[in-house]
């Protein structure tokens, strides 16, 4: 076993967190970023014994580091220190941080465009290629990033969409120049800042989600056009079953007509209380105690049999919404 000064920090950590026990260990972790915790965790499935030394000298570093005077500094360092240990996304705590000096490697991007009103950046949009705009959009955030769509003509629209899904990482060079190149359209640019390599289709997904559904019915129809099994794949996303919520009455009524209860009562076991109030209130008394009886009978729910009982009930509600019987209330809707 290797000396503690040779120890890597997570390894470090992990020993330690299986010292302190599981209820100590538990509460510092509820702490720490999840992806620190990710890591400690497999570091802790790979620990094998600890030596009595090692696991003397961790503890004592560890109380040692506790107790010593803290020492009041500000600067760049603490403040990204700080923010390490929250679960803001590092892409909006990199807008609160001095940006890097040129030159430096990673990947600087514009997001001139995050401070600017969505019809100004619709503006500025306007004749831009698609690949640019998808681009801009998934360095939106969501809400902002639906604004901007809804004031672009519908061909624009689809092309951003279909774009978005399948955006690949773009060379640095290329996102200065086409930061440059939209900072001289607007008249308040904001800082420039790096963009992180999310997935698009889960952006695109969100953005989405904060459209009008008839808007959104319209771009996943275009990009199903073009590729069918994305479409599929981005409509369960934007779709998923807690947005039954969301359902009128009216529709809630209509779905319970075209579902069997046992698909129903698979569906919703487990789910939130007010999700499943949602169809018990929208049933009569006799038919709720039933459906109540059903569900505390069912026991062993695999997650495959639960997932494929929700896809169909979202299909049927989305065949609903088509026939104009099942309205979905919009998100920013009060």
């Amino acid at each position: 076993m290797h000396a503690p000064d040779q120890i890597s920090p997570t390894r470090k950590a992990a020993i330690l967190m299986v010292l302190l026990g599981a209820d100590a260990a538990g509460r510092l972790l509820s702490n720490l970023p999840r992806e620190t915790v990710g890591r400690i965790t497999a570091e802790v499935s790979n620990l094998e014994e600890i030596p009595d030394e090692l696991a003397q000298s961790i503890l004592e570093e560890y109380f040692v580091e506790a107790l010593r005077p803290e020492t009041h500094r500000g600067g760049v360092d603490a403040a990204r220190e700080m923010l390490a240990n929250t679960p803001i996304p590092e892409s909006e705590q990199r807008r609160w941080l001095p940006t890097e000096p040129e030159g430096e490697e990673a990947s600087t991007v514009f997001a001139p465009l995050l401070e600017a009103a969505p019809e100004t950046l619709s503006g500025a949009l306007a004749d831009e290629h698609p690949q640019t705009v998808a681009l801009v959009l998934l360095n939106l955030e969501p809400h902002k990033a639906a604004l901007v769509l809804g004031l672009m003509s519908e061909e624009q629209r689809s092309d951003a969409v279909q774009r978005m899904t399948a955006l690949q990482p773009v060379d640095g060079g290329i996102l200065d120049e086409v930061a440059a190149s939209l900072q001289d359209r607007l008249q308040d640019p904001a800082a420039i800042v790096e963009t992180d390599a999310e997935d698009g289709m889960t952006k695109t997904a969100a953005v989405l989600q904060e459209m009008q559904r008839s808007d959104v019915r319209t771009m996943l129809a275009e990009v199903e056009k073009v590729d069918p099994e994305k479409a599929e794949e981005l409509r369960s996303m934007v779709n998923t079953f807690d947005m039954l919520l969301l359902v009128n009455d009216r529709g809630i009524q209509e779905l319970l007509r075209g579902v069997e209860t046992k698909t129903l009562v698979l569906a919703l076991k487990d789910e939130e209380a007010a999700l499943l109030e949602k169809f018990l209130s929208n049933l009569s008394e006799r038919a709720a105690g039933m459906f109540r009886e059903e569900m505390e009978y069912l026991s062993d729910v695999r997650d495959d049999d639960k997932k494929a009982a929700q896809n169909e009930i979202m299909t049927i509600a989305l065949e609903l919404e088509k026939d104009d019987k099942l309205i979905f209330q919009e998100r920013n809707a009060a």
